[in-house]
């Protein structure tokens, strides 16, 4: 069993922050690995972090329970440890997520001139806009379907799988899953979905770590990770030496270059380098430009001569249509 009620703790001055969680054995490295961000959803515990210091604060777990008791058990231990007093806690709900009641504290803090809408008149327009975030920006969806979703995403499934099952954009899966829109759909696990993403980014960090230990190049390490360049770049805090070097930036260029016009395929040259896609692109774009233009000439030269638009397109290795295009023109 791995869902249970858990339990961080200030030593310094004795508060608590009380959760539930189904997947309850990764939980204290989110939640501190957030906090270490300065990132955490809980302003009051992110705030008494940065005022105390990770030293300040302990992680335990309070109970495994089955996941149809997690409610009622985080209800039970909120109320133990009255987590929801400000001098006693940093919980702002009294737990569950069925029927969830917000502590008074939280509730004061957005009455009358607190609230930072006080005295100010909502426009049509805005409550429309307000309507409609409450039920998600995506209107192809319904209720049922993200909560069919969000059971799939927790338990494996992939954005991409889901985006091409429900028919929306990786995006739109990607703002379901960490609770931007449709948060009020199936409530109950959405720290668990959040955690959950987060988990899966920290995992990819490593992997790149430890391929980066290895000595892999950025590409390898980019498809043995399933990231993008750039990722592997922002993780392991360095660029390509031909970002930081000109002069071997003008030298691999001449390299790729040459290997371009004889004739080389492009993923044969991206592997003999290790360069990426984009950089791929942009060390060739001139020559290609260049040759292109060169190629158009001489196929409206060929043209004007006489030559079959099927003959022209054989000897220049292109598509007729391309040729086609190219010649228009020539009458």
């Amino acid at each position: 069993m791995d869902s249970g009620i858990y339990i961080i703790r200030n030593t310094r001055n004795g508060k608590v922050y009380i959760g539930q969680s189904r997947r309850i054995s990764n939980r204290e490295y989110c939640h501190f690995h957030s906090l270490e961000k300065g990132k955490h959803h809980n302003k009051h515990l992110q705030r008494a972090y940065n005022t105390y210091g990770a030293d300040a604060f302990t992680f335990e777990i309070l109970e495994y329970c089955d996941i149809e008791h997690l409610d009622e058990r985080e209800k039970y231990w909120i109320k133990q440890y009255d987590a929801v007093d400000k001098d006693h806690g940093y919980n702002n709900e009294y737990g569950g997520n069925v029927g969830k009641e917000v502590s008074e504290s939280v509730r004061e803090a957005k009455r009358g001139a607190n609230n930072p809408n006080y005295g100010k008149k909502t426009s049509a327009e805005t409550k429309a806009k307000m309507r409609q975030s409450t039920i998600g920006t995506n209107t192809n969806l319904t209720a049922e379907q993200v909560y069919q979703m969000k059971d799939e995403l927790l338990g494996g499934m992939t954005e991409r799988e889901a985006s091409q099952k429900y028919g929306i954009t990786i995006a739109a899966v990607g703002k379901i899953r960490t609770c931007k829109n449709w948060d009020w759909v199936h409530s109950d696990i959405n720290e668990d979905l959040i955690f959950q993403k987060e988990d899966e980014r920290l995992f990819t960090h490593q992997v790149i770590k430890m391929l980066d230990r290895q000595g892999l190049s950025r590409q390898e390490i980019a498809k043995q990770a399933m990231c993008n360049a750039s990722t592997v770049a922002r993780v392991l805090g360095k660029r390509s030496e031909y970002y930081r070097d000109s002069d071997k930036n003008k030298a691999l260029q001449k390299k790729v270059v040459a290997d371009f016009l004889a004739g080389i395929d492009r993923k044969e040259i991206q592997k003999k380098y290790g360069i990426t896609d984009t950089k791929y692109v942009s060390l060739i774009s001139e020559a290609y430009n260049k040759r292109r233009e060169e190629h158009i000439a001489k196929a409206i030269e060929l043209r004007k001569s006489g030559m079959m638009v099927k003959d022209i397109a054989k000897k220049l290795g292109y598509a007729r249509t391309t040729i086609s295009r190219w010649t228009i023109s020539v009458k």
